[in-house]
């Protein structure tokens, strides 16, 4: 008998852990800094013109700063302007917003951050926009769009770190097909589906 009441304890307690760990969960979800969009294509007949990238977060909870570096290929593109987003100043304006003089060749920006200056401390949650980039391609390639050194911190006076994750983004500046090249490749594929057409059509019976 007293074995059963200990299994049924035991029991009783691992069902209340995993009730309270799973609620946990769900109502604390991991912030996540995303670069929007993730993966964009601009064609070569673009260099030149300005595009824009979004640095967001989403699912948030009391986010009182944050702080990130940008990081891209500057053989391939070129940052304009970086501009504060909507979301923290919109739930705890004001906000001092920053962002520290960058060199163009070296394609990195040490720091971009935003804190919130309301007093008492005003603290933003949930999903939204924290800067615009600004950028323009310069040459065809490949350029990652990388975050690093993220950082969100809630309110004082603790300013404990918010854990998150970090989905970072690609921009992929592809060359102008010439009349010629696409004259070629339009040859190659009406070549290519005459053979395959030769190859399937059934052989006529030969006489005797």
């Amino acid at each position: 008998m007293r074995n059963k009441l200990l299994v049924l304890s035991l029991c009783l307690l691992f069902t209340l852990l995993a009730t309270t760990s799973i609620s946990k969960v769900l109502a604390d979800p991991l912030a996540t800094y995303h670069v929007i969009p993730s993966e964009l294509i601009i064609p070569e007949v673009d260099i030149g013109k300005t595009f824009t990238i979004k640095i967001n977060i989403t699912e948030v909870t009391n986010l009182w700063s944050w702080k990130v570096n940008l990081s891209w290929n500057p053989s391939v593109l070129k940052v304009v302007s970086v501009t504060e987003g909507p979301f923290l100043k919109d739930q705890a304006s004001p906000t001092l917003f920053t962002v520290t003089p960058w060199d163009p060749a070296k394609g990195y920006i040490p720091e971009i951050s935003c804190v919130s200056l309301a007093v008492p401390a005003k603290t933003a949650s949930g999903s939204g926009t924290l800067a615009t980039i600004t950028f323009n391609a310069t040459a065809p390639g490949d350029s990652y769009v990388n975050l690093t050194n993220t950082r969100l911190i809630g309110p004082p006076p603790a300013k404990p770190e918010i854990s998150h994750t970090v989905e970072n983004g690609t921009v992929t500046v592809i060359p102008e097909f010439t009349t010629f090249t696409i004259l070629a490749i339009f040859l190659i594929a009406t070549t290519a589906v005459a053979i395959a057409a030769k190859k399937l059509s059934p052989k006529k019976p030969t006489l005797h």
